[in-house]
């Protein structure tokens, strides 16, 4: 009976050990729910990522300098998917900037879908302390084509997606909604 149990552990083991992370383009797939309001139209279920590897992006800053020289590898993440236009976006740079300054070992990663002359321009006026990876338009659709805007999205030390947050307040409570729901996170995997 032991060698039965030790066999059948063995065998659960190697294919616990065996099993791969999914990639978030394959899990992004599998995340696709119907919207009931609009026929044929899908939209992406955010709790669905949860889990998922995410890729490591490279590429270069505003200010041309290789993302391999500010995202760290085996730290956490912190991703912000974000457009100019969009009021709930602009809304959340405040607490973006407080978790920045709070949180010193963690990556901090603008990917914003305007034109990086248009985004020099905008953060000449607007303190946004991220790291400012460019051509993002292009990243956002290759990296979560459905997202909405914005979302910010919080991976580990080994890129497993923690927890996707979509933004979407534009009052005076934005900047300490968006601090409170990541610094949950990032505090809760410490």
């Amino acid at each position: 009976m032991k060698t039965i149990i030790l066999i059948c552990a063995t065998i659960l083991l190697m294919v616990s050990c065996d099993q791969k992370t999914e990639t978030l383009a394959e899990r992004t797939k599998k995340c696709m729910l119907p919207v009931n309001t609009i026929k044929g139209a899908l939209q992406l279920d955010k709790k669905c990522l949860k889990g998922a590897e995410f890729p490591f992006l490279t590429g270069f800053d505003i200010d041309s300098i290789p993302s391999t020289s500010f995202i760290k590898k085996d730290k956490k993440s912190v991703y912000h998917l974000w457009f100019m236009e969009c009021p709930p976006c602009i809304a959340e740079i405040p607490g973006l900037n407080m978790l920045k300054d709070s949180f010193a070992d963690v990556n901090f990663i603008s990917v914003c879908r305007n034109d990086e002359n248009d985004l020099k321009d905008f953060l000449k006026k607007t303190n946004f302390r991220f790291n400012h990876i460019k051509n993002g338009k292009t990243l956002i659709e290759e990296i979560i084509p459905y997202a909405g805007f914005p979302r910010t999205i919080i991976i580990d030390e080994k890129n497993i997606i923690l927890d996707v947050i979509a933004g979407g307040r534009t009052d005076s409570l934005a900047p300490k909604d968006i601090y409170d729901k990541v610094s949950k996170v990032l505090l809760a995997e410490n």
